[in-house]
């Protein structure tokens, strides 16, 4: 029901090959590490890459258990003091939309398992992608390739160090078949609509053509910036 995530940033593919960030998700109870990705600097699309795997094979946990990087928690000061809720990240949204709470922890030792998954890994995995010949990222990670070596290590660890649970029925919500992921990176934003209905936004003029257009005047919608050229608006009334 809760995962743990962090990333870290080291020389998996060998000495003075570079540095990449290796994101992952691992299991709190059986210590199953179910996604992982690589960048080459710690990143929202890491951790949205990493968490897709998991939630399509085992499905959604109840809970993400990371640290307080600003890719969780809005670097906004709080203000809970006069009632309000902390605003939420980028990507602390996108979990909420999949109904997913966050937890932050207060120092690296609260995260346990993640922490010491970088020691195994770190010691016992760097030399295995040198022997299957991968270089970079492009040649580790899955989806990439026909190798997939990224998860044949990740089996391998898992084999090798993960626990099965006391009880076998799955806490977790059923996989999700399909995970939009340009979503779950969006960067979200509210426009105010004017008289008529109508709101910039990237320099543009939108009208709703739409026969309710009235009824979007000057309401706060929330915007979704999918990538560089695509955008979602919610009008709803």
């Amino acid at each position: 029901m809760l995962r743990q995530t962090d990333a870290s940033k080291f020389e998996w593919f060998g000495k003075g090959k570079g540095y990449a960030a290796l994101h992952a998700y691992i299991d709190d109870v059986t210590g199953w590490v179910v996604g992982a990705w690589f960048t080459k600097n710690e990143s929202t699309a890491g951790y949205v890459a990493a968490l897709s795997i998991g939630l399509e094979r085992y499905g959604l946990p109840m809970e993400i258990y990371s640290d307080r990087h600003t890719i969780f928690r809005s670097p906004q000061k709080s203000s809970e003091e006069e009632g309000e809720e902390r605003s939420l990240s980028n990507f602390g949204q996108g979990l909420k939309d999949f109904g997913i709470g966050q937890i932050f922890a207060l120092t690296p030792k609260a995260k346990g398992r993640i922490e010491r998954l970088w020691n195994t890994l770190q010691d016992r995995l760097t030399g295995d992608p040198r022997l299957l010949g991968i270089k970079d990222i492009d040649g580790a990670n899955p989806l990439r390739g026909l190798r997939k070596v990224l998860p044949k290590l990740i089996a391998k660890h898992n084999e090798k160090f993960a626990v099965l649970p006391a009880e076998q029925e799955t806490a977790y919500v059923k996989p999700v078949e399909r995970i939009d992921v340009d979503f779950l990176c969006a960067r979200r934003q509210t426009r105010k609509t004017d008289g008529g209905g109508s709101f910039s936004y990237g320099g543009r003029t939108y009208v709703p053509t739409t026969p309710e257009k009235r009824s979007f005047r000057k309401n706060a919608h929330p915007i979704s910036e999918l990538g560089e050229t695509k955008a979602t608006f919610s009008l709803n009334t």
